[in-house]
């Protein structure tokens, strides 16, 4: 990211489309799952509000993705980023996850109450997948260069997806590879 970037005003209080996503991530796509308001209480199903969520993916490759919420041992960082990293099908270590940067990340109402998972889980997941659908409606480039960065280069896009309404709707993740054991 770019160093001493400051937007203007708290990008959750932006409109999406203008956002400088570009000014500090340069090129790339950004996939925006809205945030999620709190349905009327004669609903009954009440769930707190939400900020949503944000990936970009930029032309090197690199995915950096944006929460509101904050790790405070729980163990969030690593469960949310090996999430964004199943959902795009890339290692979890080429995932950079931002979390509470009240200048760049969405508007959340706090950390508590195990709300971490059932709030962030979701809305970065439908984010992902809304960035990976992207990716791949795009043609490889010439020479086929591996890699999801190079379908990416010189664009400036941003993909809007609506909060998911039902988090518990959202489907499960794929089960990730059994871990190789090296015999000694």
């Amino acid at each position: 990211m770019r160093e001493g970037f400051r937007p203007a005003r708290p990008w959750d209080r932006t409109p999406v489309g203008e956002r400088a996503y570009f000014d500090l991530l340069g090129p790339g796509i950004v996939a925006v799952a809205a945030g999620r308001d709190p349905p009327a209480a004669s609903t009954g199903g009440w769930q707190p509000p939400t900020g949503g969520a944000w990936i970009h993916l930029g032309e090197d490759g690199a995915v950096t993705a944006f929460t509101g919420k904050v790790e405070i041992g729980q163990g969030t960082r690593g469960a949310l980023t090996r999430a964004v990293a199943l959902e795009l099908g890339v290692e979890p270590r080429s995932v950079r996850l931002v979390m509470g940067d009240t200048d760049l990340c969405p508007w959340d109402l706090g950390t508590f109450g195990s709300r971490s998972m059932p709030d962030a889980l979701p809305a970065l997941r439908v984010a992902a997948a809304a960035l990976r659908s992207a990716v791949e409606r795009r043609p490889p480039p010439e020479g086929g260069a591996p890699g999801l960065g190079a379908r990416v280069r010189g664009l400036r896009t941003v993909v809007e997806v609506p909060a998911p309404t039902d988090p518990s709707a959202v489907p499960p993740l794929p089960a990730a590879p059994a871990p190789r054991v090296a015999d000694d």
